[in-house]
């Protein structure tokens, strides 16, 4: 399974669907024999809402719209070339995550918050990744939780809903533009 993070605030130029498509058939020209790939696009929904740019509901409002036009931009991509089956890819929310594994993540997300507090490299990690030189304590744990969701489906601990791969799935990419994240790097 690829697993396609998107950061709202890339959502229109680095992660835009057309670059994501694009990705996708540079990928599948590399590919030489497969049963098919499942492909899960993964929003980052609710970091936005630690800004005062707006109230909640502007910002519920803005953020959906702008997920929504991702989506189906790379629907309407998709829909080009009848060899891309629509059931290979999966559009959920940050949110979605978390609750899906409501019943294992809390013994992780705990662990990794006793270890951010007293591991010093992985407090520099959070700050290289945070790019504000001193991210709120949100931030923070926005970060670690991102990273510890990312290491967990890559273990198998937890899995994103995906029709086609079905919680079968052999092996877990993400992808995402750019350098990875240091405290994800760290993590692994």
């Amino acid at each position: 399974m690829l697993v396609f993070g998107i950061s709202l605030s890339r959502i229109s130029n680095s992660q835009s669907a057309q670059h994501y498509f694009e990705f996708l058939e540079h990928l599948d020209k590399k590919i030489q024999q497969t049963e098919g790939i499942g492909a899960t696009f993964l929003y980052a929904d609710y970091l936005y809402m630690l800004t005062d740019e707006g109230t909640g509901a502007e910002l519920r409002a803005k953020y959906v719209a702008q997920m929504s036009q991702h989506k189906n931009q790379l629907l309407s991509l998709l829909k080009k070339d009848p060899a891309w089956v629509r059931d290979y890819f999966t559009f959920i929310t940050h949110g979605q995550v978390l609750l899906n594994a409501s019943t294992t993540l809390p013994a992780y997300l705990e662990k990794i918050l006793e270890f951010y507090n007293t591991d010093d490299e992985l407090k520099k990690c959070v700050v290289l990744d945070s790019r504000t030189g001193s991210p709120s304590t949100e931030q923070a744990h926005f970060i670690l939780e991102e990273s510890l969701l990312f290491y967990l489906a890559s273990k198998g601990v937890i899995s994103y809903p995906n029709p086609f791969i079905n919680h079968r799935e052999e092996w877990v990419l993400h992808c995402y533009p750019g350098k990875p994240l240091a405290t994800e790097t760290y993590l692994y």
